[in-house]
């Protein structure tokens, strides 16, 4: 049966997980001793969030981890009703098999609500005996203060090109593919720190040819390499219309008021208009109105309080203005 070659060689224990070293040593602490706190696992897709909160548990549960694991997305039930009624349910179950507690997985729980995040720490700090919680999030500024500080944050960095040459040569073995030395610089330039797009492109590289270099990789990615960056250089010919890079200097930064963020001189922004100056016979204008009503030109200039009356409300009214007088 075919699948997914991310599920398929996905690490079954810490010990095979790669990239995150000092992470991995503090979870292998967690399990060894059998109990740990609320985590927070922050940083991109593709660092090894998900796998690291799986082979904890494989680790602490043994071959019965499913029983004490479960896991959500929070980007498809994201309102404090799923909070309310499917989490809390879960959370107040007792574990299975002996285990003190289980382990509840909330993924992208950064797009949870404000107010599904707010019944979350009320719920994270009930159930605390049976249940820990494990929040994977892309941007964890994008949680509460409260469910921060109730959770030990770990982040997670974009992977380095000996941590997914060393995870692609366990499946080019297993899957008796010959990688080219151009083809692993080529496959690491496009993962850019992401392991489960590595995987990916190798899958769909292998899918023509056991024989996996730098001009498949290319073009089964759609990548173009940016100027100054090569790598593995992509042979003549290699420009896919559709890619995720466009060669060519870097856009000019927009500073909106033409300031340096970090000070300097102002310069001028030949993309700003500059505001239009304010000319008293410009169509439109107040003194355009006041003439349509009265049939008087006005020169724009403003009235000298000496030689204007004080005005009643019938003069006013003919400049269309409220009165001043008060209604009784």
């Amino acid at each position: 049966m075919k699948e997914l070659w991310v599920e398929k060689y996905r690490p079954k224990s810490l010990d095979e997980v790669v990239g995150q070293e000092e992470i991995v040593e503090r979870l292998k602490a967690y399990a060894k001793t059998g109990n740990l706190p609320h985590l927070l696992f922050a940083g991109p897709a593709g660092t090894g969030k998900t796998t690291s909160a799986i082979a904890l548990a494989r680790d602490m549960f043994g071959e019965n981890w499913r029983q004490n694991y479960y896991e959500l997305n929070s980007s498809d039930e994201r309102g404090i009703e799923t909070v309310r009624t499917k989490v809390k349910e879960i959370a107040r179950i007792a574990p299975f098999g002996g285990s003190n507690f289980k382990i509840i997985f909330l993924d992208e729980a950064d797009n949870l609500t404000a107010d599904a995040q707010a019944a979350l720490r009320r719920t994270m700090e009930t159930y605390s005996k049976t249940s820990r919680f494990i929040l994977s999030a892309n941007y964890s500024s994008r949680l509460i203060e409260p469910i921060q500080s109730r959770t030990a944050v770990f982040r997670f960095r974009p992977l380095k090109p000996d941590a997914i040459a060393e995870y692609i040569g366990r499946i080019a073995k297993s899957e008796k593919l010959k990688i080219t030395d151009d083809g692993m610089e080529a496959l690491a330039y496009v993962a850019e720190g992401d392991m489960r797009r590595a995987v990916n492109a190798l899958q769909v590289a292998a899918s023509l040819g056991s024989t996996v270099d730098a001009e498949v990789l290319y073009k089964v990615s759609s990548t173009v390499v940016r100027r100054g960056h090569r790598p593995a250089a992509p042979p003549d010919g290699v420009r896919p219309e559709h890619s995720r890079r466009v060669e060519g200097p870097p856009a000019r930064p927009d500073w909106g008021d033409g300031l340096p963020p970090h000070g300097g001189e102002q310069r001028a922004d030949p993309d700003r208009v500059a505001p239009r100056p304010f000319r008293a016979d410009r169509p439109g204008t107040q003194q355009e109105v006041i003439t349509a009503r009265t049939g008087r030109p006005t020169t724009g200039m403003p009235p000298d309080p000496s030689e204007t009356p004080r005005s009643s409300g019938r003069a006013r009214g003919q400049l269309g203005l409220p009165s001043s007088r008060r209604t009784r």
